[in-house]
This record gives structure tokens, sequence and C-alpha cells, in this order.
């Protein structure tokens, strides 16, 4: 998803992401709204976790859900660097769909 964020130019679009190096590229562009899902920050995955964020995501509207993930098993559940991570993309998920 860096790698996206990287190549996504100054457009009028709102962004929500739990990633810090994302937070930290598209903080440089002016005309997209960055939402943080803030929580503590895991520095070994770069990625901030929010253990209560998850209730709030049922109020999000979810045009484009780009996620990146460690996994996808056969029934469809995720897999991530914790459980916490695989929960919220989860939810994000569904939301989307």
């Amino acid at each position: 998803c860096w790698y996206l964020a990287r190549q996504l130019p100054d457009i009028n679009i709102q962004v929500f992401t739990n990633s810090h190096p994302i937070c930290h590229e598209l903080g440089k562009r002016e005309r997209i709204q960055l939402i943080s899902s803030g929580g503590t920050l895991e520095r070994k995955y770069g990625c901030y976790v929010n253990p209560s964020l998850i209730s709030q995501l049922k109020s999000l509207e979810i045009d484009l859900f780009i996620f990146s993930c460690e996994g996808i098993d056969s029934s469809g559940a995720l897999w991530d660097s914790n459980a916490i991570n695989a929960d919220y993309k989860s939810m994000l998920l569904k939301r989307a769909a």
C-alpha cells in the first residue's frame, strides 16, 4: 500500500489508514484529507494499533478498500502481523463489500 501511496497524486480524496509510513507520505499532499486510526504505534510493523477502533468502524462509508495482509485462508479469514490488525482489516473489508 505504501508503494501505491507514493504514486498517488495530490487529488481531492479522503484516505483512512493505520499505516505510519502512509501517513508520513500522504501528509505531504495538501488536497488529500488524511485520517489516521491512531492508537499505539507498533514500530516493528509501522502501523497504529487501536483495539477500540473496531466498534467505531461501523459508521464509515467506504468506496474503495486497498489493503495488504500476511495471507488469506481458504475460509476467507485474514492473517496479519497481529490479531488486532487482522480484525481491523476484516471489518473494513466487510464495510466496503
